[in-house]
């Protein structure tokens, strides 16, 4: 009979069960005639020589464990002071070789035993089942793993009644949420909410913030379950409203996806009697309040929509906003054509101070301000033309001398050129001597290429100075300004090839001489193209003439 007392592992058995060292369990049986069992071998926190072996394990093979389970079945259920199980640790670690292993060993269990084994829960990680620590864990294959072996795992949760699907958006992995929602038994998660009253869709709005994956879950959520749309939490706000709080950037996309397939949701009021758009502009998110009205047919009526305290979206952001309100947020709210100013001018006196205070009744502060923004219009300019004329005369001194260099070395050759008395040499005289060398042709050519470009880029600048009459800030002409400063940049680099190639052609016979010219000269391309490449610039010339982005290259 197996002995019912517990013994502390000592060094040697923690580092035969850490090392995965099956026969010193079998030698231990053997000394005790049989009549002791592996599972009352417990570290201080009573892991057993399973918890051991899957803590230490660094490949994430079950093999040691295969063993020392037919030495001694109890230990799949054995829990620690944490009531984790074997398979509970195994899921935190992500093994999921071991995942696998003990779901279908405990598949060979009672049903009773079965549920032990493997729906232990971890005490001081809240009611973490093993299914969802895979999934906040983000172990994909593990989560396949789990759902397939063991269903009866699905409906698991973990802290503050949230269910796996809570996990899987809150940690914004779509791979993970599509594979909870493509099995059947999970579906109603998506209606299940947690202590809060927030259901996995809430989650999925909330979190989102310009990501793709987010956009994506919320699209998978929407689908799978219509209705979520219009579940509430406990402070009354559907997604829809969840979505207009999001201050993270992108909410406007969610809102679009919502409304988009469920458009009477913006009916929807919260506790205290808000629509959406009240919550939009009380967070005076300017982007999404424009995107907001622009495209969405019945936002005349949410304009003009009275909370139970008789405010509309504007006289709200009146009433709650904590910090000053953004004039351009009120601007887009009155210029809307169907809001209906003069009556609520009459009733709320409030809103017209804040009003005067954004220059947009008081005529003599309109034109103040008017006046201010003019000036510092005109200063962007000046600022502006005289970066540009920086620019312009420096892109004209480096084509100047690109196109003198190259224009001197066209006629002082590489090599000299023929003079002699015979005949023949009469014939040639004149000629470079280096003529039918191929190293010299690609001189010549590079040489022309890059006076060319560099005497164009000096073209260009002179024809628009005299062209621009002080309009140097014109979008067309900064773009042309930015096309002679490529053709001086390429120029250069022609430049650069000539003498390499000039070079070569002449100290042809010296060839270590002539390999080590030509590796110097062209490690200026190194530079050249790693500042091409990580160097371009955009210019936004916006408020000045019409709006412009010019890139350069």
């Amino acid at each position: 009979m197996a002995s019912s007392t517990t013994q502390p592992i000592n060094s040697k058995v923690f580092q035969a069960a850490a090392n995965g060292e099956i026969e010193v369990f079998k030698n231990i049986i053997l000394l005790n005639n049989n009549q002791f069992s592996l599972d009352q071998l417990l570290t201080p926190e009573k892991n057993t020589i399973a918890h051991v072996n899957i803590i230490a394990s660094k490949n994430g093979t079950p093999s040691f464990l295969e063993g020392v389970l037919e030495l001694c079945p109890p230990l799949l259920a054995r829990t620690n002071v944490r009531g984790e199980t074997p398979l509970l640790m195994a899921a935190r670690y992500g093994h999921d070789l071991i995942v696998e292993f003990l779901i279908n060993r405990s598949k060979l269990l009672e049903q009773s035993d079965l549920e032990k084994a493997t729906l232990g829960v971890d005490k001081e990680f809240a009611d973490e089942t093993p299914l969802y620590m895979a999934v906040e864990a983000e172990y994909l294959d593990l989560v396949d793993e789990i759902l397939n072996n063991c269903s009866s795992l699905a409906t698991n949760g973990g802290p503050f009644g949230r269910n796996v699907l809570h996990a899987a958006v809150i940690t914004r992995n779509a791979g993970v949420t599509r594979v909870l929602l493509e099995k059947e038994e999970l579906i109603n998660l998506t209606k299940e909410a947690d202590k809060d009253g927030k259901i996995p869709l809430h989650y999925a709005v909330s979190s989102f913030c310009c990501n793709n994956n987010n956009l994506e879950i919320v699209r998978m959520l929407l689908e799978k379950d219509e209705r979520s749309a219009y579940i509430k939490d406990r402070t009354g706000s559907t997604a829809l409203h969840i979505a207009a709080l999001n201050h993270r950037g992108g909410s406007f996309e969610i809102i679009k996806e919502i409304l988009s397939r469920f458009p009477d949701s913006y009916e929807s009021v919260d506790n205290d009697d808000n629509n959406f758009l009240h919550l939009v502009v009380m967070k005076q998110s300017l982007s999404t309040l424009k995107l907001i009205l622009q495209h969405f047919p019945f936002t005349s009526y949410l304009l003009n929509r009275k909370d139970y305290r008789g405010n509309t979206p504007l006289l709200h952001m009146v009433a709650t906003s904590e910090r000053p309100m953004d004039s351009e947020i009120l601007q887009a709210l009155l210029s809307h054509p169907r809001r209906k100013l003069p009556k609520l001018f009459d009733k709320y006196t409030v809103l017209k101070s804040h009003l005067r205070k954004s220059h947009m009744l008081n005529d003599s502060s309109h034109k103040k301000m008017m006046n201010n923004a003019e000036k510092k219009k005109i200063e962007q300019k000046e600022k502006l033309r005289t970066k540009i004329a920086n620019f312009r005369e420096s892109t004209l001194v480096a084509a100047a001398l690109i196109a003198t260099v190259t224009f001197t070395a066209g006629f002082t050759l590489p090599g000299g050129n023929i003079s002699g008395d015979d005949n023949k040499q009469q014939q040639q005289q004149g000629s470079a001597v280096l003529r039918n060398n191929v190293a010299f042709q690609a001189f010549i050519v590079t040489d022309t290429i890059a006076l060319v470009l560099s005497t164009t880029a000096v073209f260009i600048n002179l024809f628009l100075t005299i062209a621009s009459l002080g309009e140097d800030e014109n979008e067309e002409f900064v773009s042309n300004y930015i096309k002679s400063m490529n053709l001086t940049i390429w120029a250069m680099a022609f430049m650069v090839i000539a003498f390499v190639t000039g070079t070569y052609a002449v100290l042809s016979l010296s060839n270590a001489l002539a390999i080590a010219i030509c590796l110097i000269g062209l490690s200026f391309f190194i530079r050249f193209f790693s500042i091409i490449k990580s160097k371009f610039k955009r210019f936004d010339f916006t408020n000045i003439g019409r709006e412009a982005i010019i890139v350069v290259g």
